[in-house]
């Protein structure tokens, strides 16, 4: 492991030397605050997709919720209102196990 970390120190001298790290977006900034609540991992996640322009099915899952949800504040028959209740509840389904797969995907990288 030595060899590694020395090859690693290396390479950062000679992209310091010449100059890759001269004006960074950011350079001299403090790092944004994290939510302490949220986990560190699915933060990046997210910020690696937002910043390659993919959108999470998660996030496209939670729009047809309220779009669900606000069908069911405009509806006032009660077997409608089930049956919508219904569908959010599968979608809300499908939500959760997008985040798991994509925690326990992210766990194992």
């Amino acid at each position: 492991m030595f060899g590694f970390d020395n090859l690693i120190e290396r390479q950062i001298q000679k992209a310091q030397q010449e100059g890759q790290f001269d004006n960074l977006e950011g350079a001299g900034k403090p790092f944004p605050k994290r939510n302490p609540h949220v986990d560190p991992m699915e933060e990046f996640l997210y910020r690696v997709m937002a910043e390659n322009g993919a959108v999470p099915k998660e996030v496209e899952l939670k729009k047809e919720v309220d779009a669900l949800r606000e069908q069911l504040a405009s509806l006032t028959d009660e077997t409608e209102r089930k049956a919508i209740m219904r569908q959010m509840a599968d979608v809300q389904l499908k939500i959760d196990m997008e985040r798991e797969a994509r925690l326990k995907l992210a766990r194992h990288k």
